[in-house]
């Protein structure tokens, strides 16, 4: 769809943010990490706000990439964070 193609989460990677890099532009995830895809957009903001806050970490010990992804939501603007859930909300989970 033309939102996957050019939507936010598609270009972050070439700002520097990568969501697609893990979560993959179409939403479906690697097997590692969270499947974005269908999340309404509120949900997802506040998962990236409350990750920036130091409200939110992993249960598992052996996921490696949370800090990674804590550090990413820290250095994404107010902006950024609603684009990236919007554009992830608008791709249907199947």
């Amino acid at each position: 769809t033309d939102i996957m193609r050019h939507g936010p989460a598609a270009t972050m990677e070439e700002r520097g943010r990568g969501c697609g890099s893990c979560h993959l532009p179409n939403g479906k995830g690697r097997p590692e990490n969270a499947p974005p895809a269908g999340q309404p957009a509120g949900y997802t903001v506040q998962q990236l706000n409350d990750m920036r806050n130091g409200l939110r970490y992993t249960s598992d010990p052996r996921k490696r990439n949370t800090p990674t992804m804590i550090d990413l939501a820290k250095a994404m603007s107010e902006e950024e964070i609603q684009e990236a859930a919007e554009y992830f909300e608008a791709i249907p989970w199947t």
